[in-house]
């Protein structure tokens, strides 16, 4: 596999940062390019790293939020996707639905729903890599029943 996405981690709270970046370290499809605290050093992170995927937390300190970051780059041509994270949504469920934000990640999460996020993001941008688990090969195709699984489930939280 020589296909990488890049990461950029948006979000304030040090722990959570230093920890989704911890969970990725060491698989390889995954290059985190930079953490960002705040969401001035966020934008400035998007436009020199060109990340693929910025995980953001919808409430920052000051300034924007992460819905607004999504919301300035919803019409680039370059935009990354975003995984949303947030300890509720409830407050932004009409914005997230109409930004068509597809991932979202509530706090506390577990770093198996975390690692789940990215392989569905994962397989969105190289959708014709192979995942070899267990001595298996299992191609991109062969998990639409699981993508339709997780959607539903998506649809029922939301």
């Amino acid at each position: 596999m020589n296909d990488t996405v890049k990461i950029l981690i948006a979000d304030d709270n040090k722990c959570i940062a230093n920890a989704m970046m911890e969970y990725v370290k060491e698989d390889i499809r995954y290059e985190i390019v930079g953490i960002s605290s705040d969401e001035l050093t966020e934008i400035e992170m998007i436009e020199e790293f060109k990340p693929n995927v910025v995980i953001t937390d919808i409430k920052k300190k000051m300034g924007w939020t992460g819905i607004e970051i999504i919301e300035h780059y919803q019409d680039s041509n370059d935009k990354p996707i975003f995984v949303l994270v947030s300890g509720s949504i409830t407050d932004y469920y009409s914005k997230i639905r109409e930004l068509n934000i597809e991932y979202c990640l509530l706090k506390p999460f577990i770093k198996e729903d975390f690692l789940e996020i990215l392989n569905r993001v994962y397989y969105k941008i190289y959708p014709n890599e192979i995942l070899i688990k267990e001595n298996k090969i299992v191609t991109a195709n062969s998990m639409t029943k699981l993508k339709y699984f997780f959607e539903a489930i998506k649809n029922k939280i939301m």
